[in-house]
């Protein structure tokens, strides 16, 4: 069993995803280029997301962890969606967005986002920032058969 870090609060998922060989290979080279950290040698995992928000990982063995120090990581279903979509998206491995669950039938195009998976907001310097939508968790649809609100959390490591 590997030392877990210490000074961190991690929230840490269930094994949810399956991540596979086609998605882990681009990380593992991303990770041997210096995106290494004690949470990445620790879990076996790769720095997803560094910021605008909690430090966000993804471990080979399907769990994600949050670096929740201040941001109030809740550890639901949404929360996890959220993060692949936006690991995808920062990342550049599209096919991380395979982990996400297939669509039911009877889904509906997500209204908030209307189905393209995003939102965006223009900022004051005439910019447009562009954001995974929270209301499906990147999704693009929702359905009663999804409950984006369970919690998905496995323990939570502090310091």
């Amino acid at each position: 069993m590997m030392a877990e870090p210490s000074g961190w609060r991690l929230v840490i998922s269930k094994r949810i995803f399956t991540p596979t060989d086609e998605m882990l290979a681009p990380l593992r080279r991303r990770r041997d280029r210096g995106y290494e950290d004690e949470v990445t040698r620790a879990f076996d995992a790769f720095l997803v997301d560094p910021g605008m928000g909690p430090a966000t990982y993804l471990s080979t063995s399907g769990r994600v962890l949050w670096d929740d120090d201040m941001w109030g990581i809740r550890g639901t279903l949404g929360d996890a969606l959220t993060s692949i979509a936006v690991a995808a998206r920062k990342t550049g491995v599209r096919a991380l967005l395979g982990l996400a669950p297939p669509r039911p039938e009877g889904a509906a195009d997500c209204v908030r986002c209307r189905a393209t998976r995003g939102v965006s907001s223009p900022r004051g310097d005439g910019a447009v920032h562009h954001f995974v939508c929270f209301a499906c968790g990147g999704l693009g649809w929702v359905s009663d058969a999804l409950d984006l609100e369970a919690s998905v959390v496995e323990r939570v490591l502090r310091r």
